[in-house]
């Protein structure tokens, strides 16, 4: 019975063991990645930088590995900005840690890089695109929706924009994005002339929005909607009803000293 015990209780040990070691095998790659963590943070940044990468190519594809790779697409895009570099390590990020959660982190900052910095609108819209097949559910779902809108807006396809816009405002988001998506689409309708169905859009943005700057901008859009429509009363009581703390005294007086006199060369 004693050697039955002791043969029996070998294997558990030798699976205690191969835990412990499985266990510190884990442990390794968090350690590394505080470790590089600490150098960042103490301005040792080219330490920092070869931890990361030791980490990257030791453990490649583990959660730690992936923290490195947004730590030092970051840290190269924000610090050192060595764009081109930022760039390649986020799709490497990507491409490298599926299912992780900082792959839809790392493909909206090369979007958003593509936009800003290197001006391909093109193809941070494409890859916006991308990221809503892959995340559709994300919380950052609509402020994607809106950019990839702001985007064809900024390259004067208007038609799309505002059928991206349209579709935004019946997912029903946020107010922070509610606004700018009305006062868009107003904007690209009293492009087209369409005073009458811009309306609408701009009373949209005075009635829910809690931002000052947002409602005044809101309240000149209705005041040119309307005073093309030639409905200058409406107009009139409109720019009355801005206040002085929203918009300088001197323009006002000047916007309804234009308008009263372009109602009374009307009324002769």
């Amino acid at each position: 019975m004693k050697l039955s015990r002791g043969v029996l209780g070998l294997p558990l040990l030798m699976l205690a063991f191969a835990v412990t070691i499985t266990k510190r095998a884990e442990r390794r790659p968090s350690l590394l990645f505080r470790k590089a963590q600490l150098l960042e943070r103490s301005g040792s940044l080219q330490q920092a930088a070869r931890a990361y990468n030791s980490l990257i190519s030791q453990y490649p594809g583990t959660p730690a590995a992936c923290r490195a790779l947004w730590e030092l697409a970051s840290m190269e895009y924000s610090v050192i900005q060595d764009t081109e570099k930022a760039v390649g390590l986020f799709h490497n990020l990507v491409d490298s840690c599926r299912g992780d959660e900082l792959v839809g982190h790392a493909m909206l900052m090369i979007a958003d890089i593509h936009e800003i910095d290197l001006r391909d609108l093109e193809q941070s819209n494409q890859i916006r695109r991308e990221y809503l097949e892959l995340v559709s559910d994300s919380e950052r779902s609509h402020e994607t929706l809106f950019k990839i809108g702001d985007v064809l807006f900024k390259q004067g396809k208007y038609v799309e924009a505002q059928a991206t816009f349209e579709h935004l405002l019946e997912l029903e988001p946020e107010e922070e994005i509610a606004t700018p998506a009305n006062l868009r689409i107003g904007t690209i309708l009293q492009m087209g002339q369409d005073y009458d169905r811009s309306i609408p859009y701009f009373h949209s943005v005075i009635e829910r929005s809690r931002s000052p700057e947002f409602r005044l901008q809101a309240r000149l859009s209705l005041i040119e909607s309307y005073e093309f429509l030639d409905k200058l009363s409406r107009a009139l009581e409109i720019a009355r009803e801005i206040r002085p703390d929203e918009y300088p005294a001197h323009l006002k007086n000047d916007m309804l000293m234009s308008l009263s006199q372009k109602k009374l060369h009307f009324a002769r």
